[in-house]
């Protein structure tokens, strides 16, 4: 027993030095484990607001697409409407000469 105390007695430094350094690798470890799932965290946060973000995009685009599709066929038969021009192409294929 007094061979361990006095093995113990003599390396005492470098257990101490040994251990602050194994302590100071495992609370080094814990501080990146923490980081790394709080980046991990933030960088799914970003990927659900892009995605939330691309999918109001993409509803946005088809919602216009589809209201100017309606409002150019709406806006066609005005122009037709109002701008009627078919005695006018009768008058032209019959001749000149009833204009």
């Amino acid at each position: 027993m007094s061979s361990l105390y006095h093995f113990f007695r003599r390396h005492r430094r470098k257990f101490v030095w040994g251990g602050a350094a194994v302590g100071g690798l495992l609370i080094a470890a814990r501080v990146m484990e923490r980081q790394m799932i709080k980046a991990r965290e933030e960088e799914a946060k970003d990927a659900l607001e892009r995605a939330r973000k691309r999918n109001h995009y993409e509803a946005t685009e088809c919602t216009c697409k589809s209201t100017i599709t309606h409002l150019y066929t709406e806006l066609k038969a005005r122009i037709l409407e109002a701008f009627d021009s078919s005695k006018l192409q009768e008058a032209l294929r019959s001749g000149p000469s009833e204009i």
